[in-house]
């Protein structure tokens, strides 16, 4: 991959999140290389300015932090109980991911990452992974295979086996291919038909 070409890593939080994505976001520039360039877009609900000024205190030479609000767009994913994913709460956040290649589409490839994560390695790495024709890349969430309420959950509300189903939390998106696809149409379709 060139050295130059901006590396764009998404991250998706509201207020209460932001003191992980601190720790995201200093994990991920301490072991980034000095010889690229990575650029953080934090897409966010109600993140206040304080937050977003301690955040972008981080910020260095070869890794921007940036903040994009969601606001418009979404009005159709709406605090109902089907639209619930694991938990007796709503945050709309978590569905931010899957609008990224329609939002972005200056980028071809990205990297996304829950604010609760530790990087431990160059994510460039990551990014440097070829997808061809894939739309992500993702790993196996083993962790839940042997939970049985989430294995019935996963098999029978959503449909994918076990051993398929995959970590969303750290994704490799091919946004060319997700466009291509009208990947965030598909979805909504599916929200709003579905229940």
């Amino acid at each position: 991959m060139k050295s130059n070409q901006i590396i764009p890593i998404f991250f998706s939080i509201d207020d209460s999140y932001a003191p992980y994505l601190a720790v995201a976001l200093s994990s991920a520039i301490k072991n980034s290389s000095k010889n690229r360039n990575y650029r953080a877009i934090i897409l966010h609900q109600e993140l206040s300015p304080e937050n977003q000024t301690r955040l972008s205190m981080l910020e260095k030479p070869n890794f921007t932090i940036e903040f994009y609000e969601m606001k418009q767009g979404l009005e159709t994913i709406t605090d109902r109980s089907s639209n619930y994913l694991r938990c007796d709460y709503f945050t709309l956040t978590i569905y931010f991911r899957l609008f990224i290649a329609s939002m972005f589409p200056e980028f071809d490839k990205a990297i996304y990452i829950d604010s609760d994560v530790v990087v431990l390695g160059d994510l460039a790495e990551l990014y440097d992974t070829h997808l061809g024709n894939n739309l992500i890349c993702a790993c196996p969430d083993k962790s839940v295979a042997d939970v049985p309420p989430l294995v019935k959950y996963m098999e029978e509300c959503i449909g994918v086996k076990k051993e398929q189903y995959i970590n969303s939390g750290v994704l490799l998106m091919n946004l060319k291919e997700l466009r291509k696809n009208k990947f965030d149409e598909h979805f909504l379709n599916l929200l709003n038909h579905i229940y």
